[in-house]
């Protein structure tokens, strides 16, 4: 029997992990969720060219050549208006509230170390590395 593909969303403080040279994130990327199934938000990436320094641009580009991308459309941006609406008192912030909406919408799963800002949004499944990363 095929074993059932999964999307995974990969949160900006993974790829930063990724980006400086981490084994065990280079692993459950690439091998253990795979490259096909792999995939970063328009926000991640974002965030990632905003906190870059310039010796970093080359490896960051090369890393969202390698990986898919999934970018904010009108379903996506609904979605955010809803978790935004639905979840003011928790102060969810814009950028995670895109993330979730993005994880909810693709039917995907979130690979991130900031559990605590995603674990109480309705919908948004949460991606157990097989792995954990101890902090570079």
């Amino acid at each position: 029997m095929a074993k059932k593909s999964k999307i995974v969303i990969i949160d900006s403080c993974v790829v930063f992990d990724y980006l400086k040279g981490s084994e065990v994130v280079r692993s459950e990327i690439f091998e253990k969720i795979g490259v096909n199934n792999a995939f970063v938000s328009t926000i991640t990436i974002l965030e990632t060219y905003y906190g870059m320094l310039k010796k970093e641009e080359a490896d960051t580009r090369t890393f969202f050549r390698q990986i898919n991308h999934f970018v904010i459309d009108k379903e996506t941006s609904q979605k955010a208006i809803e978790l935004m609406v639905g979840y003011r008192s928790q102060k969810i912030g814009l950028p995670d509230c895109l993330i979730a909406a993005t994880c909810i919408v693709n039917n995907a799963q979130l690979y991130t170390y900031n559990t605590k800002d995603f674990d109480y949004i309705e919908g948004v499944k949460l991606y157990k590395p097989k792995q954990r990363q101890l902090k570079l």
